[in-house]
């Protein structure tokens, strides 16, 4: 039988021309705003009146748009530290990573003749659609298993995905399907050791229906592959990360204690022996000391149920420690009380209920998404 020859096919990470044009439109676009809405509301903090509340808006939104525009130069513009380039030719696939800072070239050979078998999975993107349900475009993972190793393409295009089963079946090399979608899978691999050779498949020429390539669909029909070990060690991850935030979360609350009750405390008007309702007291202690927990850690999958009591004892305890030593250097009444009724005050009306709503939103919010409600 006469080898059929195939034109080579070149694949790079390098972004394209059209690609770097916009990136460098969108990056001066959004530099321009970020460096416009840092430069006034720094001018505005220096000026009376009232404007420096803006200047609380301005500064974090500029903030944020210099962020973006690094992130489309870091993307497509900037030189990649690696220049990645493979080809699937006659001998197999031929791997070139150029390491720039080290100037080292750095090769690799997979000959037809070392690949054990080829598996193929789907690989299903969710596409966020702001004027409806989002919808699911589907691709497919090629897996290619060679001495123990795995080679990894990603393909969107049906007839790209012809092109690649044309050489692989032409050199004899086994190919498989799996139904399952390896997405996750593929993402966790950067992280963590995944056994791939775990994914069971049916032989590519007993295949019934064909994976959807190039489709959309509103909703994704295939069951995300999971490495139980990985499931475990992500898991525990999870906790750790926590478990860190939690204590770094309740750091902060304490010095922030420590400031407002050297600070901020001393100058509350009282009302029966409390301190009375004021925009100084909802802004700097009750709205700061419920926004700390509810941004860095509420919303984590293991927060445990009884931080908002410890935040209650680190907060009352910096804002003793501070009141007493105001005490000790200016003539201000006995506070302590007062702190202690406001921490309580905190526990019961925002710390957890905040922490109950958030877990709340969070399963209302995750049941909406997995079944692609809105």
């Amino acid at each position: 039988m006469e080898e059929v020859s195939h034109e080579p096919l070149l694949y790079t990470n390098q972004p394209q021309k059209a690609a770097k044009a916009f990136s460098y439109i969108f990056m001066l676009i959004f530099g321009l705003f970020a460096l416009g809405a840092i430069v006034i509301g720094i001018y505005w903090l220096f000026l009376e009146g009232d404007l420096w509340i803006a200047s609380c808006f301005s500064i974090p939104v500029g903030l944020l748009m210099g962020f973006i525009a690094w992130v489309a130069y870091d993307q497509n513009i900037r030189e990649k530290e690696i220049k990645y380039e493979f080809v699937l030719n006659e001998n197999g696939i031929d791997e070139t990573r150029h390491y720039q800072k080290k100037n080292k070239v750095k090769e690799n050979h997979i000959a037809f003749s070392d690949m054990d078998k080829i598996l193929i999975g789907n690989y299903v993107n969710r596409i966020i659609n702001t004027n409806g349900i989002d919808f699911f475009k589907f691709g497919v993972l090629v897996i290619v298993m060679y001495k123990d190793k795995y080679f990894f393409q990603r393909i969107f295009k049906a007839n790209e995905l012809t092109e690649w089963l044309i050489r692989m079946t032409d050199k004899n090399v086994p190919v498989y399907y799996t139904p399952y979608d390896l997405k996750q899978a593929f993402i966790d691999r950067v992280h963590y050791d995944v056994d791939f050779s775990k994914i069971d498949g049916i032989p590519w020429e007993e295949v019934e229906k064909l994976p959807p390539v190039e489709h959309e669909m509103p909703g994704n029909p295939f069951k995300e592959w999971q490495d139980e070990n990985i499931e475990l060690m992500k898991k525990n991850v999870k906790q750790k990360k926590t478990s860190k935030v939690d204590r770094y979360v309740t750091l902060a609350i304490f010095i922030y204690a420590l400031f407002t009750g050297a600070v901020i405390m001393p100058q509350l008007p009282l009302e029966d022996g409390t301190f009375a309702m004021s925009d100084l007291l909802l802004l700097t202690v009750l709205l700061v000391n419920v926004l700390i927990p509810l941004v860095f850690v509420y919303w984590r999958s293991h927060t445990k149920w009884y931080m908002p009591f410890i935040y209650f004892i680190v907060a009352s305890a910096g804002n003793c420690l501070a009141l007493l030593f105001v005490i000790l250097f200016t003539n201000i009444p006995l506070l302590f009380g007062s702190a202690l009724f406001t921490n309580g005050m905190l526990l019961v009306f925002l710390w957890y209920p905040a922490l109950i709503i958030m877990k709340l939103a969070k399963v209302v919010f995750l049941f909406i998404d997995k079944h692609n409600l809105l």
